[in-house]
């Protein structure tokens, strides 16, 4: 029986020692990325939340080098779908799974399980890595979820992430990436505050804007790959015609070259563009846009369909995906949009589709744009338009 109790712990002693273990491991890999942590003592048989922005491709080591102990994050499902990988990473680290881009109470319970055996949790609030310099929403419900915890609460800022490791960018630039943490409440304090200045007080503590400090990100190829991110011309205004090369992307239609400067702005017509303004334009002209009813609205070359339901990838099918007004399709495979109940984007070209009983997962290329049919999806799609929760930042209605 005592067997079978300790089985069932989700915090182990072999966390703090792989903790310890690949700590200088991670040092080798963030020095790559230009990170300097500033390093936060946790207090001993004190469990707390840490609450973070998020912004590069590595967070979660960035943020396990600026704390002393073991951290138990709460990780998007898809990392669990790796074969051995994810299987050394669970015994190693044992995350916390979140099925992303969907609600799930089973995460919020195992957080509470990690919490009451004495485990420091970690949680990207926003549910996605930023794609501009600005981020997302932070949901109303993060109060309630740090009510439920009843643990001191952490609030820490990665600064320069996005700056050296854009979301949509293969390439590392040079420039300052550092972190700290903002502001620790306890839990008497929590009890004290209204849901609304709890609320205001993660918000305002995460906000994180980098460029505006005059750092300034370095590389030749800084521009390569932003079309995973831009599908409207910010000129012509028309779709899919941008293509990156070094330090440009360039449209096809009116010709403009679009420079990505060094303090992450854009620069066309002749003045800079911050990059979040350009996002916010895109999501106007998707609300906007005339679709026509049984008419193709985009495609894509060269996708690979996927069924991860069962945490095992099988092949559904492969070739041009295109979007309709009522379907998605993906050479032979349809799928209506109204059996659709959530999606939501993984890394830089890859989208995840879910219905009531399957767990689709399409990749595309390196210049795969996968943001313009989530972005249609919170139009078209009956179960997204109709959320609340800023649908992890990504529904259109919502900003």
């Amino acid at each position: 029986m005592k067997t079978k109790d300790k089985e069932q712990k989700h915090v182990l002693p072999r966390h703090r020692f792989w903790f310890f273990i690949l700590r200088p491991f991670a040092y080798l890999v963030s020095a790559k990325y230009h990170f300097k942590p500033k390093v936060t003592r946790l207090k001993k048989n004190k469990p707390c939340l840490i609450l973070s922005n998020r912004q590069a491709a590595l967070d979660p080591i960035f943020l396990a080098l600026s704390f002393t102990g073991p951290i138990y994050f709460v990780s998007s499902e898809h990392i669990f779908h790796k074969g051995f990988v994810s299987k050394l990473l669970v015994h190693c680290l044992a995350p916390i799974p979140r099925r992303k881009g969907d609600l799930d109470i089973k995460f919020i319970m195992e957080m509470i399980k990690v919490s009451k055996e004495g485990g420091n949790i970690a949680i990207f609030l926003e549910g996605n890595r930023t794609w501009t310099n600005s981020q997302f929403p932070i949901p109303r419900s993060a109060e309630s979820l740090v009510r439920k915890l009843g643990v001191d609460l952490v609030l820490f800022n990665l600064k320069g992430g996005y700056g050296v490791d854009p979301r949509w960018s293969n390439v590392v630039r040079k420039g300052k990436f550092t972190s700290k943490v903002a502001r620790r409440l306890s839990a008497e304090e929590i009890k004290e505050m209204s849901d609304e200045e709890l609320h205001n007080v993660i918000v305002d503590a995460l906000d994180v804007k980098d460029g505006i400090d005059g750092s300034l990100y370095k590389s030749k190829k800084r521009a390569e790959h932003l079309e995973r991110m831009m599908y409207i011309c910010p000129c012509c205004k028309e779709k899919n015609t941008l293509r990156s090369e070094g330090m440009y992307v360039t449209c096809s239609k009116c010709n403009e070259q679009i420079e990505y400067t060094e303090n992450l702005k854009l620069r066309y017509q002749g003045s800079d563009h911050e990059l979040d303004d350009y996002y916010k334009m895109q999501i106007e002209e998707t609300k906007n846009a005339v679709i026509e009813e049984d008419k193709e609205i985009f495609s894509d070359e060269g996708i690979v369909l996927y069924d991860q339901t069962t945490g095992t990838r099988v092949l559904v099918d492969q070739g041009r995906m295109s979007l309709t007004d009522k379907a998605i399709y993906v050479n032979d495979f349809k799928l209506d949009l109204t059996k659709i109940t959530s999606s939501s984007l993984i890394g830089g070209n890859m989208i995840t589709i879910n219905t009531d009983k399957v767990a689709y997962i399409a990749i595309g290329d390196e210049r795969f744009n996968s943001m313009k049919y989530v972005h249609y999806f919170g139009r078209l799609v009956p179960s997204i338009k109709n959320r609340s929760d800023n649908y992890y930042g990504l529904n259109i209605f919502e900003h």
